[in-house]
């Protein structure tokens, strides 16, 4: 799906949950997560978990930096991100991979430099950027690539899109770490690729 506009990313300061929200029409709704439809020359694809074929993940691309982005159910008044990310790190580690853990303005992450290619760790294959955010019962997880981690203007114009998420999470009850399936939002939308 491409957006384009002459506005730029809206100002909003985010991710933001939607009960800050009466309105999901300036959105491009994937369901459990809602993209400005503002945003300039934007690219968005949707990701699909072979074993289930759900649609578990939205990649944003703008320029030549790409933002993955997937959310998952939290318990109520529990942050998941700190243990998730020492998981993580633990486990690209293992795989050869370097990692560094950093505060950016997007809070705490981990940069993760890919070691040499194996089987096990084929599914990093350029330095990443991990970052996160819990929300009220729900947790978006981000990796960002590409010139965002080289220039000072394409991260800000990344990271301004991640802010600009909006999550609804819903009401349903879930078990904590849920990863929440997505949906295709009407209209011209890239086709899905597996992951």
């Amino acid at each position: 799906m491409n957006t384009n506009s002459s506005t730029g990313p809206v100002p909003i300061i985010g991710p933001l949950d939607i009960s800050n929200f009466a309105d999901r029409s300036n959105f491009i709704d994937f369901g459990r997560i809602l993209i400005p439809n503002n945003i300039p020359n934007l690219v968005i694809k949707g990701e699909i978990e072979p074993d289930t074929q759900r649609l578990v993940a939205v990649t944003l691309e703008i320029a030549n930096s790409a933002l993955q982005v997937s959310v998952f159910s939290t318990p109520r008044s529990e942050e998941i991100w700190p243990e998730v990310r020492s998981q993580l790190g633990q486990t690209l580690a293992a795989q050869g991979a370097q990692v560094v853990e950093e505060t950016t303005s997007l809070g705490t992450g981990l940069l993760v430099t890919p070691g040499p290619v194996s089987k096990k760790a084929a599914s990093l294959t350029e330095v990443t950027r991990f970052v996160g955010l819990d929300g009220p019962r729900w947790f978006l997880r981000g990796s960002i690539s590409g010139a965002a981690l080289e220039t000072p203007a394409a991260r800000d114009e990344i990271e301004a899109v991640y802010r600009s998420i909006v999550v609804d999470r819903g009401d349903d009850p879930m078990p904590p770490r849920e990863l929440l399936s997505l949906a295709l939002p009407a209209g011209n939308v890239a086709p899905p690729r597996q992951i």
